[in-house]
């Protein structure tokens, strides 16, 4: 067919991923949008501006398909047909205007991009099918030429980011430079959050897209696939600094799609992001064993089972614990009470009869008599902040790994 031979003369010219769809959107008299696995655009052939359809709107006014559009082709499992099909074939979601010719483009044995043609000024024909088939195959041979073509971001930067993370520079005045130099423009309170993608379902949406999509709403943020998560440098307030309903909405995303992340403290020199790297990890890994559902865990909150954690690997945290914690908890199992408990939240709280007592449901007056309980029983002085502060802490080496403690039994108030 000459259409065929016309595409093949331009890949053997080598002029590049748009100037093949070029040639093929001669023969094909329809929109072509040549896409990578993050539903990014890598070359778009049409004549249009805008669009009357969402989709085809988005990839012209911003370059990328949208969450939200996405989400309509979930359901029909779209990206894993495009994948899985060796041919071409003819789709139409409720949320387009008009049918799509799709084509996976393979590299190797892996679909590295797609290939859309929007029935918009034509219907298709049978050699449409063909012609489409002969330019993945085209495009396929330019990105075999060129590698970096698997990917429309810079990875210059990606690449100090991965320096910075490993602790191979620390030479601030260079640092500052390349960052410069790559427009990493990063200011002060800087936060690393580290999100673990193991759990996540790449069939509906692939890692690049999603690392793309969180970058984006982390505005002002850098964010690069570093082994089995996806690592976001961002300016300003994340966790517990970022305002309740952002917060919210980040950790409602995370738990839909079946992610968790960990946020370090913030920083302001970037040849530190080692270490704070390493805070996200230790809050994801922590948060992530002891935070249930809550999916973004904050350094903050968790630095103190951090401190158990390295205790755990010297010697059994019992060893660290006060003794009067191990005897308030005898106690509480021979006579049925939850004196320990109550001591828990009264430290948790601050020492603040009021609100403990609120917490544990409980009159005020009898919050107070639980205190002089226990000090009976402790032989202590709740005033004692020494004794109070080692306790707490006693506590939180409980909360870290109960397993390694005995529990006493749960009885009446």
């Amino acid at each position: 067919m000459a259409g065929a031979a016309a595409l093949l003369s331009a890949v053997a010219k080598a002029k590049g991923i748009y100037s093949v769809a070029s040639v093929a959107y001669e023969l094909l008299e329809n929109p072509i949008i040549v896409s990578d696995k993050s539903w990014k655009a890598i070359a778009i052939v049409a004549n249009e501006k805008e669009s009357d359809d969402k989709g085809f709107h988005e990839y012209l006014t911003q370059g990328v398909l949208s969450v939200e559009s996405l989400s309509y082709d979930i359901k029909e499992k779209l990206t894993s047909r495009i994948e899985k099909s060796e041919k071409p074939f003819v789709y139409q979601s409720a949320n387009m205007k008009y049918p799509r010719l799709c084509s996976r483009v393979m590299a190797g044995s892996k679909a590295v991009a797609t290939v859309a043609v929007i029935e918009l000024n034509r219907p298709f024909t049978e050699d449409d099918y063909e012609t489409v088939e002969v330019l993945c195959n085209a495009i396929s041979a330019e990105m075999q030429k060129n590698k970096s073509l698997h990917y429309t971001r810079g990875l210059a930067y990606e690449e100090l980011i991965v320096e910075l993370i490993e602790n191979k520079d620390n030479d601030a005045s260079s640092i500052g430079e390349r960052a410069k130099a790559l427009g990493v423009a990063i200011k002060d309170n800087i936060h690393v959050l580290t999100i673990d993608i193991k759990g996540f379902d790449a069939e509906y949406f692939s890692v690049t897209y999603m690392r793309d999509y969180l970058e984006k709403m982390l505005k002002g943020s850098k964010a690069l696939i570093y082994g089995d998560n996806i690592v976001i440098v961002a300016s300003g307030a994340i966790g517990n600094s970022l305002p309740d309903e952002y917060t919210e909405i980040l950790r409602s995303f995370l738990g839909e799609h079946n992610m968790r992340g960990g946020v370090s403290r913030g920083f302001t020199r970037l040849e530190d992001m080692g270490e704070y790297y390493s805070q996200s990890l230790e809050a994801l890994s922590i948060g992530t064993r002891m935070g249930g559902e809550n999916r973004l865990y904050s350094y903050d909150d968790y630095a103190i089972y951090h401190v158990a954690k390295a205790c755990s690997q010297t010697a059994p945290l019992q060893n660290y614990c006060h003794p009067k914690l191990d005897m308030l908890m005898k106690y509480d199992a021979g006579h049925n009470t939850t004196f320990a408990s109550s001591l828990n939240a009264y430290l948790k709280h601050s020492r603040n009869i009021t609100e403990t007592a609120k917490a544990l449901h409980l009159h005020r007056n009898s919050m107070i008599y639980h205190l002089h309980r226990i000090e009976e029983i402790l032989g202590i002085a709740l005033t004692d902040s020494n004794t109070l502060l080692h306790i707490e802490l006693s506590f939180r080496f409980m909360e870290y790994d109960k397993t390694a403690f005995r529990n006493g039994k749960k009885g009446k108030k």
